[in-house]
């Protein structure tokens, strides 16, 4: 799926992130959503967004606490192999009601859902399809099948973008798990500054969905500012 590069860490894009981030996490028992790495004209932001894994032993909703300690591992790999040699802003949150899908795992996780899923140029028939998620398969090299509402098949490669769909009083929606979501439980996140972390842990917040990819008004992600040291002349 889309990624951003880096124009001073060529390598460095949102994939590449998620590929260094998602083992480390997975092992901790936390499920990696997405990572986002951004450049702009105020400085560089990696954007990470996680929940608990299914069978984490706190259970699979995020809260407060399991976001600060999924940012201390982060900022902890961060500084040990400094992916990203700029200086950039980590932004560590939940992923909120209407969560990005990247994996086979994530659709998986999300069987029965409400989708919305745009396909990448030259995909044959419609680019945006919505309807409910009926099927997902385990490997990459396959696909899913969305109600929309007669079945669409659609190839995990040909996907460009594809994220849950929220409707208040439909908690099915993002209970992939059995587990009702309740309102006003997801934490903001954390923001945090580099090389030289300062972790500022905000209470909880109330759940608004979004429509647009890693755009929930609900997560004010937790903020970590890495300043490189300036060289002397």
């Amino acid at each position: 799926m889309a990624e951003t590069a880096s124009k001073s860490s060529p390598s460095v894009t949102s994939q590449t992130l998620f590929d260094f981030l998602n083992p480390l996490l997975a092992a901790a028992s936390f499920e990696l959503v997405d990572v986002e790495f951004e450049r702009s004209s105020g400085g560089s932001v990696v954007r990470v967004l996680l929940d608990r894994s299914a069978d984490h032993p706190d259970g699979p909703r995020i809260d407060l606490d399991g976001v600060a300690d999924a940012t201390r591992l982060v900022d902890a790999a961060f500084e040990e192999h400094d992916p990203v040699s700029e200086a950039f802003t980590l932004e560590v949150s939940s992923p909120g009601l209407e969560r990005p899908l990247k994996t086979p795992a994530h659709f998986q996780r999300h069987l029965h859902a409400e989708v919305n899923i745009k396909t990448i140029p030259g995909t044959p028939g419609e680019r945006r399809i919505h309807g409910r998620l009926t099927h997902a398969d385990v490997d990459l090299s396959g696909g899913i099948v969305v109600d929309s509402p007669a079945p669409t098949t659609i190839s995990y490669l040909s996907i460009e973008r594809a994220r849950t769909v929220f409707r208040w009083g439909e908690e099915e929606a993002l209970t992939p798990s059995g587990a009702p979501r309740k309102k006003g439980a997801l934490p903001k996140g954390q923001r945090q500054a580099h090389p030289k972390s300062q972790t500022k842990a905000e209470p909880p917040s109330g759940e608004v969905g979004s429509s647009t990819l890693l755009d929930d008004v609900s997560e004010q992600p937790v903020e970590d500012s890495r300043n490189k040291p300036e060289v002397a002349s």
